[in-house]
């Protein structure tokens, strides 16, 4: 597919943030966001070459729509969490946003998911035709939708209930199957890796629990759960199979080798 032709293509694609400031305090959060990419109409338009403009101009929607860019963000949420629980020094605070700036900020984040959308260009089109069935739509609705009501008492007696009466087994191997398919977990597993490495260089008594991966996944599951609470078993059997579409586990994929190594 011509780079002249793709950027009419409009992708979403949620990659959601757990709450993972739940019961840390809010202050002292140092770690700064940084501008959105730049808006389509801001993009220089004086270049003769309209073809690259329009690429641009597509690249900037996809990664502002995808969502993806959010795991910049969730770099910046764990390594917070992780000073405020230390009540680290304000010296040490700014080295490690120092430090995650070089790998993790929303610049760096994008322009490693602008590599992986020029080396898979050629599947955008059947990517694009996943992501936008009604399936899926409706699902990223219900993500977004369990993110605005996180932090809620609703949110907390879910979770609550959930842990005192697990589902039945059948649904939390459906849910499992889903988190595989979605690569959730995986992802928020490698952004995990990546940032940890930077908070053990410049807090050099902290440890992450050894058990971790396995607490990311357990949250990742609950929350998931709370989406699809209402959702059939048929209804989450069918977005499984539409998520293990080829396209769409190649870019899922692909964006999990890019996300920066650790240290």
């Amino acid at each position: 597919m011509k780079k002249s032709a793709m950027y009419a293509l409009m992708v979403v694609l949620t990659v959601v943030a757990l709450p993972l400031q739940a019961n840390v305090p809010a202050q002292n959060t140092l770690l700064p966001d940084e501008p959105h990419l730049v808006a389509p109409e801001a993009v220089n338009e004086t270049t003769d070459d309209r073809e690259q403009t329009a690429w641009l101009v597509y690249q900037n929607n996809i990664l502002d729509l995808s969502g993806l860019l959010g795991l910049s963000q969730q770099a910046r949420h764990v390594a917070q969490q992780v000073l405020n629980e230390q009540q680290a020094p304000l010296g040490l605070q700014y080295r490690v946003v120092s430090r995650l700036a070089q790998h993790w900020s929303p610049t760096q984040i994008s322009e490693q998911l602008r590599q992986v959308l020029a080396d898979e260009e050629p599947a955008w089109q059947a990517l694009q035709e996943a992501l936008v069935q009604p399936r899926m739509t409706r699902a990223r609705q219900l993500e977004q939708q369990a993110i605005q009501a996180q932090a809620s008492d609703d949110y907390r007696a879910y979770i609550a209930r959930l842990r005192a009466q697990p589902p039945m087994q059948e649904r939390q191997q459906l849910i499992a199957e889903l988190d595989r398919a979605m690569h959730f977990s995986a992802l928020m597993q490698r952004t995990r890796q990546g940032v940890y490495p930077h908070l053990q260089a410049v807090l050099s008594d902290w440890q992450p629990e050894a058990n971790w991966p396995q607490q990311l996944q357990q949250q990742v599951h609950e929350f998931l759960l709370y989406v699809h609470r209402r959702t059939s078993n048929e209804e989450l059997q069918a977005l499984i199979i539409e998520y293990r579409q080829a396209p769409l586990q190649q870019w899922l994929q692909a964006v999990q080798r890019q996300l920066p190594q650790a240290g």
